[in-house]
């Protein structure tokens, strides 16, 4: 059954009459008696009775025409529904993140996207990165701020998921204000070796790295504490409870712990991903367009999050150069320690990444088909 031809069907209601409806609707009179005739066929019965030119609706026609209105008003709100979801500045972004983004990377993110598009709405999901690709790759989300996947779900094919880089978080010891490393430029997690650890769940993203990294560094931790949530492990750190791997945050907290960089330097590259398989709605994809844009902007490399005076840059060897990844991954960087103008002294340091596959620096487009 055609909307055209109960719209017809309801015209002709008012008008009775099929040269009347012809030009209501703005189409010939063939048009309409062929609408017609295709519902009365569908319907198996005639809905209006002949008086020459006039048409009355019989008792199956007055049956008939509250269900027509109500379906016919039902879909034209379901296409207004669908046109306002899918506008680029009214549109719905179903946005997945984890949960150690939660606190400042994505609040920071969604502030500078509404700052120019105030109407925008989001959907938002936290949750392991696992699980955010698996909620991409079956279409209950569109956009994923994570690490890159380790591999594509089975959903997608090889090619069916694009990360961008858009920062770089160094990661950090937290310990609480008053501990005996709180001073330090940066910290060996040999170290702390002996310290209550407070960790991210197991299954965590963070957690997977906290616990690469002390084993590379041959430290077994007492976990006192684990938690999913982020405002958790720093407010338990903060207490004196123990202490954590943290990304270095953007906004420092009030009486939050302090933050002392981990030796050799450690970056984890944050991101955006989506489909490239699935067809994006407009809103999703000015969304995309716009992030992208705001974080490519320095050659093709994602900005830095780091501790002052320990700015980590990467030596890219052009735009296709790659990040390197893994527990023992490496890559050519420069530190540069903070000073006056002129004074800025450099060092080549061992710096790993973690991540969970190599992400790629040079730009692609990221408009979704």
């Amino acid at each position: 059954m055609d909307v055209g031809d109960l719209t017809v069907f309801l015209s002709l209601c008012e008008t009775e009459n099929t040269r009347d409806t012809a030009a209501e609707l703005g189409t010939g009179q063939p048009n309409v008696s062929r609408a017609l005739a295709r519902l009365e066929r569908d319907l198996c019965v005639r809905l209006f009775a002949r008086h020459g030119r006039r048409l009355t609706l019989n008792r199956f026609g007055q049956m008939f025409r509250g269900h027509a209105e109500r379906s016919v008003a039902e879909l034209g709100t379901g296409r207004r529904r669908i046109a306002a979801d899918t506008n680029p500045d009214t549109g719905i972004v179903r946005l997945g993140f984890l949960q150690s983004t939660a606190r400042d990377v994505v609040p920071g993110l969604l502030r500078r996207y509404r700052a120019g598009v105030p109407g925008s709405r989001f959907e938002l999901r936290q949750g392991l990165a696992r699980d955010l690709y698996e909620a991409l790759a079956h279409d209950h989300l569109d956009v994923l701020v994570v690490t890159a996947p380790r591999t594509a779900p089975a959903d997608l094919d090889d090619d069916g998921v694009h990360f961008h880089p858009m920062l770089r978080q160094q990661l950090c010891l937290a310990v609480p204000a008053t501990h005996r490393v709180a001073g330090r430029s940066s910290v060996s997690l040999q170290a702390v070796v002996d310290e209550p650890f407070i960790a991210f769940s197991q299954g965590a993203d963070l957690r997977r790295t906290t616990d690469r990294l002390l084993s590379d560094a041959a430290v077994e931790p007492e976990v006192a504490f684990e938690s999913m949530e982020i405002d958790t492990v720093v407010g338990l750190i903060s207490a004196g409870l123990g202490i954590g791997v943290l990304p270095y945050p953007t906004n420092l907290l009030p009486n939050g712990p302090t933050y002392v960089p981990i030796d050799p330097p450690t970056i984890r590259v944050i991101g955006l991903a989506w489909s490239t398989s699935t067809r994006a709605t407009a809103s999703v994809a000015q969304f995309v367009d716009h992030t992208t844009a705001q974080t490519s902007s320095r050659a093709g490399r994602a900005p830095d999050v780091t501790h002052p005076g320990r700015v980590v840059l990467e030596q890219l060897a052009g735009e296709g150069a790659q990040l390197g990844v893994g527990a023992a991954g490496s890559g050519h960087f420069d530190e540069l320690t903070a000073g006056p103008p002129g004074a800025v002294s450099v060092a080549e340091p061992e710096v790993v990444l973690v991540g969970e596959q190599e992400c790629h620096s040079a730009p692609q487009s990221p408009t979704v088909r």
